[in-house]
């Protein structure tokens, strides 16, 4: 019985450690994502990739106009980048 609740333990230790890993991995930008300065209507402004703009404006695809950015200077990427909203 003490090795059947170890098992278990270990394997929702390794199940703990793994989602943990993961939500960290999403949470950072890829190195190669260009940087942009974003602004919500010329308010609101944000630097960063565009995954982490959708998140900081809650923004997450759609056909109404959210944010727009601008690349920021020795990036290579697109000049101008929006996001949309529902």
């Amino acid at each position: 019985m003490k090795t059947v609740k170890r098992s278990l333990m270990a394997i929702a230790l390794t199940i703990g450690i793994a989602g943990s890993f993961a939500f960290h991995a999403k949470a950072h930008p890829v190195l190669n994502d260009p940087l942009y300065n974003w602004s919500e209507n010329g308010k609101n402004p944000f630097q960063g990739t565009v995954a982490q703009a959708e998140e900081y404006y809650g923004c997450h695809g759609g056909t109404l106009y959210c944010a727009n950015g601008n690349l920021v200077p020795g990036q290579m990427g697109a000049p101008t980048a929006r996001i949309l909203k529902p």
